[in-house]
């Protein structure tokens, strides 16, 4: 009986060494599936999969959309000031999107008040035309500008020439009669002007630098004034009277001591 040949340790040494280079792989593989997928979830490439609806189709989700903010209007309440005078500033913005917007309000000359969409703009102590713009920006980097021009100037009221009634030399009227009064005035600064007649009795009609005034019923004297005003708050005022009476009062023609 022969007996069997053992098996060297030198054959068991190939297989041991074999084994520990795959498992070395295997763990090199799983090392490199999980930097990869790191990597991936931070650089965006891997996405959770589109949830299905109930009828087995995949959704895909809805994208927020993102609207910029528009300015659609920038409005001041004086279109000019005097030095150091202020005016308010209102901003409108069209806006769909949900973010919050931010108001930056910068002027060539003077000072912001306040914040927001709407401000108060103090000029500056000197004449001139000036720039307040303002940016609306929204969290995405969004933004819109526009810009208003507002002149500082020392304001010159109008000035009356003249006011008078068209009426006889006689200089009264009977009662109810209408009576025509104008005035003429000019402004320094050539602004526009706007005309208000007021009477203490009787009615006015018209409009400018000319209106009919009809007498009461009443007799007496009676006034009738224009106010003459520019834009920009300068004013002007002037008053005339108005006999009325049912006949011709008395005249004094001379006195003799």
């Amino acid at each position: 009986m022969t007996d069997t040949p053992e098996k060297s340790t030198e054959e068991s040494k190939p297989k041991r060494r074999n084994t520990e280079k795959t498992v070395g792989v295997v763990v090199g593989i799983v090392a490199v599936v999980a930097v990869l997928f790191v990597v991936g979830m931070n650089a965006g490439w891997l996405t959770a999969s589109p949830r299905e609806s109930d009828n087995g189709q995949a959704e895909e989700p809805v994208p927020i959309e993102v609207v910029p903010p528009q300015i659609v209007n920038l409005t001041s309440t004086l279109e000019q000031v005097s030095p150091g005078g202020t005016s308010d500033f209102t901003c409108e913005v069209e806006h769909p999107s949900p973010d919050e917007l931010t108001y930056t309000w910068s002027p060539t000359g003077g000072e912001i008040r306040g914040g927001g969409a709407e401000v108060e703009w103090i000029a500056p102590d000197a004449e001139g035309l000036f720039r307040v713009f303002v940016t609306v920006s929204d969290d995405h980097g969004n933004a819109d500008e526009k810009s208003y021009a507002i002149r500082v100037r020392v304001n010159r009221p109008p000035e009356i020439m003249a006011m008078d009634s068209r009426i006889d030399s006689a200089g009264w009227v009977l009662p109810g009669a209408s009576v025509v009064v104008w005035c003429e005035a000019e402004d320094p600064d050539r602004d526009a002007l706007t005309y208000e007649w007021v009477a203490t009795e009787g009615e006015t009609f018209g409009q400018g630098n000319s209106i009919a005034w009809v007498a009461p019923n009443e007799i007496g004297t009676y006034w009738i004034t224009v106010y003459v005003s520019d834009p920009h708050g300068g004013e002007a005022r002037r008053a005339i009277p108005i006999t009325v009476s049912a006949a011709r009062p008395p005249e004094i023609v001379g006195f003799s001591v």
